[in-house]
């Protein structure tokens, strides 16, 4: 009996991480917020301004990179889980995971956009 209970809370799991998988938008929202994010400390860092500021830069920063991740952000769908992944310069990384109607970005993110900045395309 209590093997039985074991399997059917597992199986009610699986059930569950299935049907709230986030879809790749969710991933690719999560990384626009990721971007926002960035772009606001970067200006935080260098302008000594109120945080009205620091504010609008991510905003801008988010709008602008809409297009860019468009393109280089997908969802890998594992059915119980998926990944986030960048595609740069032919490279792909896994920066993220998405279970359970949310997406996490890694630190890897910061590295890869970073990567993306030096070579003076991420904004165009």
């Amino acid at each position: 009996m209590k093997q039985l209970v074991i399997v059917v809370l597992i199986a009610a799991i699986a059930v569950a991480a299935y049907l709230t998988n986030p879809p790749t938008e969710r991933h690719r929202e999560a990384a626009k917020q990721r971007v926002g994010e960035l772009t606001q400390a970067s200006v935080g860092k260098e302008s000594s301004l109120l945080g009205s500021l620091g504010a609008a830069a991510g905003t801008v920063g988010k709008t602008l990179a809409t297009p860019v991740l468009a393109q280089v952000v997908n969802a890998e769908n594992y059915y119980l889980f998926s990944t986030t992944t960048l595609t740069w310069n032919g490279v792909t990384n896994v920066v993220g995971v998405g279970a359970f109607n949310r997406v996490f970005i890694g630190e890897k993110f910061n590295k890869v956009y970073k990567s993306m900045l030096d070579t003076g395309k991420a904004g165009e």
